[in-house]
C-alpha cells in the first residue's frame, strides 16, 4: 500500500498513514490511524480535516506490516527525516540513537 506523509500545513510534526490514496490518508489520519501519532487532530472539527495535508512518501511504501521503528529507521536513512530533533541519517546507526529510537518507538 501507498504510504504518504500527513501533517498540518505550518507544523513540523508529522506521521505516515498508508492509504491508496491522498485523501483516504488524510481522512485516516483525521481518525487517528497513523503509524506514529494521531496528530493530535479534533476528529469532530471538520475545519481540522481540510487543514491536513498528505504527500507521497515512497521509501517506506508496503511496509504497513512493519514496525514503527523500522518505518522510522527508513524514513530517516532513506527520505532525510530527522526524529526528535536530532536523530538522522549521519547518526541513527550509533548505538546510543539507535537505542533512544527504540526508546520513543518501543510502544507504537
Amino acid at each position: 500500500m501507498k504510504a504518504y506523509r500527513v501533517y498540518f500545513d505550518e507544523s513540523e510534526y508529522s506521521t505516515i498513514s498508508f492509504a491508496e490514496t491522498a485523501n483516504k490518508a488524510r481522512y485516516k489520519a483525521f481518525l487517528g490511524q497513523t503509524v506514529f501519532d494521531d496528530l493530535g487532530v479534533d476528529n469532530s472539527d471538520a475545519e481540522e480535516y481540510l487543514a491536513l495535508k498528505a504527500n507521497k512518501e515512497p521509501a517506506v511504501d508496503d511496509m504497513e506490516k512493519a514496525s514503527a521503528e523500522e518505518i522510522a529507521y527508513k524514513l530517516i536513512k532513506e527520505a532525510g527525516w530527522i526524529w526528535a530533533g536530532e536523530i538522522d541519517e549521519t547518526n541513527v546507526d550509533d548505538p546510543e540513537f539507535r537505542s533512544m529510537l527504540h526508546d520513543m518507538l518501543k510502544d507504537i
